[in-house]
This record gives structure tokens, sequence and C-alpha cells, in this order.
């Protein structure tokens, strides 16, 4: 069997342009070899009359060493005559950019998945989803496919569609990401709070979404405002020092009325400024003892 080809055909090698009638061995030695196995199956099901045309994709070595992906489609050309061989007309195309931009778009898909961050990209125009990774899936109890079927505003509480819209506009124009806080809503009914940092894809008609969950900034946010507001109402003066500057980063009301300072004031004053019934050997003995103290029952500095 041989195969007539032409000037593009080796031109797509990096060949010199010219028409040659290959061998079929000829043409199985340009093949890369973990690929000659699948493409002689597609052939033979294509001349045993399986299939009615001949499609495969296939690498093929160029001229400088590399290999390019080759599409090879064809069909059957006339009826052979008797004792003549079967006829076949086809092309071969140049599908070597699509197969590089897929390994890179595998490539970049890989890390997202990997992120810790949940990561969703939505058409700007349908506004469903495209992509989601594992950690948003992870984050909302949804699979995939059920993401992928959903929009921001199925996620969102209080997300209007007209919001997003206008959203999408602004970011085409301007380019800059824009943060928000949100609560998101999960399969199963209940909500977290995040904070969605958003962007547009550059060239695309897409818009990338990397959500973080902070229910555990809030929580600490809501222990400290819990404490804050337990010493403004207690009795006693209050202070919270910091070691390494020396200051004061807490006073509460107590110690201002007693004191006559505002918590500002006390804040830029160092320790026992204000005390005047110490002495200097008083103070150090004092201040030493507290550093031993702090030490002991403060691991973290303060």
């Amino acid at each position: 069997r041989t195969l007539t080809t032409n000037s593009t055909w080796w031109r797509m090698l990096g060949e010199a342009p010219r028409k040659e009638r290959l061998s079929s061995e000829a043409y199985f030695d340009l093949v890369e070899p973990s690929d000659r196995q699948h493409v002689r199956a597609s052939l033979r099901r294509f001349l045993d009359g399986q299939d009615d045309t001949v499609d495969f994709e296939v690498r093929m070595r160029c001229k400088d060493g590399r290999h390019r992906w080759i599409r090879t489609v064809g069909r059957r050309f006339g009826q052979p005559e008797r004792g003549a061989g079967l006829r076949v007309i086809g092309q071969n195309i140049d599908v070597d950019d699509a197969h590089r931009r897929e390994a890179a778009l595998q490539e970049v898909t890989a890390a997202l998945d990997a992120a810790s961050d949940q990561i969703f990209i939505f058409d700007a125009e349908s506004l469903r989803h495209v992509y989601v990774n594992h950690g948003a899936c992870a984050a909302t109890g949804y699979r995939a496919e059920q993401l992928l079927a959903m929009t921001s505003m199925d996620l969102v509480e209080g997300l209007e569609e007209a919001t997003v819209r206008a959203m999408c506009a602004r970011l085409a124009r301007d380019g800059a990401p824009v943060s928000r806080e949100v609560l998101v809503r999960r399969s199963d009914g209940s909500t977290y709070p995040a904070e969605a940092v958003i962007r547009h894809v550059a060239g695309q008609d897409r818009v990338l979404v990397v959500v973080r969950d902070v229910s555990a900034w809030h929580s600490r946010e809501q222990a400290l405002l819990e404490m804050r507001t337990a010493m403004d109402c207690a009795g006693d003066a209050i202070f919270v020092r910091d070691i390494a500057s020396n200051r004061f980063v807490y006073t509460n009301r107590v110690a201002s009325d007693m004191l006559g300072y505002s918590a500002a004031q006390l804040a830029e004053m160092p320790p026992f400024a204000f005390d005047r019934g110490l002495t200097r050997e008083q103070l150090a003995a004092l201040r030493e003892e507290l550093e031993v103290l702090f030490a002991a029952q403060n691991k973290s500095g303060r």
C-alpha cells in the first residue's frame, strides 16, 4: 500500500515541499512508536469495512526531530475496479497547537484543583459555571456536575442577576479585581461567610472567582469582641501590655476613669508612667517581677 502526499503534507513536517509516494513502512517510520498500534487498528477497521471513515490523531516526526500532532481523516473514493486496490481520499490537519493548549490547560487545571481556596469560573453571558475546583465542591457539598449547572445566584445569599451582570461589565471595562464578603449557601442549606476576589479573565468572556472561607476569622473576631465587652464591663481596671513595644494595647473603661486618661493617651504611655507613688527602685523591682510572670504565663510574648 502507498500514500500519495502533497507539498502541504511535507511542509507541516518541516520538509521541503514536494509530492511523493510513501510506502506504508516509510509512513510508519515517521509515526511516534507509541502511536503506531492505535493507528494500525484504526486503519484496519476502515480497510475491513467496519468503519465508513478513518479519523485519528497521531504524532509525526518532523525534520528537526520533534513530533507534531497531525489529524488524519479520509473516506473511500469511487468504486475499485476488478483487481484494483481500494482508493482513499483524505487530508492531514496540523492540530499541534491545539494539543499544546490542551496540555497547558490540563496543567493549570491540576494546579487549580490542588489549591486550598475555592475557585469558580463562570461565563459572563450565561452566568453559568464553566469550571469549579475540588475545593469548591468540598466547601459547598455539591458535586462538580451540579455546580456546573448552577450560577453564582444559586450559591450566594441575596445575590441578584442584575448585580452580577453590572459587576461583569465593570470588570471587563476596568480590569481591576474586586473583593466582596459574601454568605455562601451549602447543599444542606447551611451558610458560611466567605471573602470572594473576582476578576475578569483577559481575552475571554469569563470571570474568575476565588473564594476563601472566613468562618474561623469571624469566630475569632466574635470571641475578641465578647472578651473586650466583658473587660469593659468589669469593675476592675484592666491593662493589656505588649512586652515587645512596652506599651498598652488595651485598657478598659474603668482604667481610663480611674486615671483620667483616654484609652488613646494610655496607649502612648509606658507602663507605670502615671504612678507617682513608687520609687525608681520599687518600679524596677515590680517591672522585673512582671517580666518573669509574663514570660512564664504567656509564651506568645504578650
